[in-house]
């Protein structure tokens, strides 16, 4: 068993999560908090196209916001669901994010395992077999809140 440090594992469950939304498409949606080079931190909701690059650290996307396709860096990306598309309606407001408190150490959050890392794979895995509920979060769960967890 290969030993993974936490981000690594992050950013797998994040390609994951939007491999499942480029393969649905027509019926789901990735709605995030995206932190651009300016530590600008804003909600986006897009449409995944494609990865980029050889290690594929980045996807193009069509931004449902800026009505554009945008590229975005996986590691500057968090706060991930799966949305039904058919509940998005361009253009989406961008909404600005204030950081509270506890989430500018954001190594912190990915070691402490707060459980929405585990709430990722369940999301991925609920929408491949068509279960998803509740817009994207798991049934019972209450979505991917932690900063640093996808």
């Amino acid at each position: 068993m290969v030993n993974r440090s936490p981000a690594v594992e992050r950013i797998n469950r994040l390609r994951r999560m939007i491999s499942v939304a480029m393969r649905s498409s027509d019926e789901l949606a990735l709605k995030f908090v995206y932190c651009d080079k300016k530590g600008r931190r804003t909600r986006r909701v897009v449409s995944p196209i494609r990865f980029l690059g050889t290690g594929q650290d980045q996807f193009s996307a069509l931004c449902l916001c800026r009505e554009e396709v945008r590229q975005f860096s996986l590691e500057r990306v968090s706060d991930v669901f799966l949305v039904h598309a058919s509940e998005v309606l361009m253009p989406v407001p961008i909404e600005v994010v204030e950081a509270t408190q506890g989430e500018d150490d954001e190594s912190e959050s990915e070691s402490s395992g707060s459980g929405g890392e585990q709430d990722i794979g369940r999301v991925a895995i609920e929408s491949l077999r068509g279960g998803l509920a509740d817009g994207g979060r798991p049934a019972g769960g209450d979505g991917l809140e932690g900063r640093a967890e996808e």
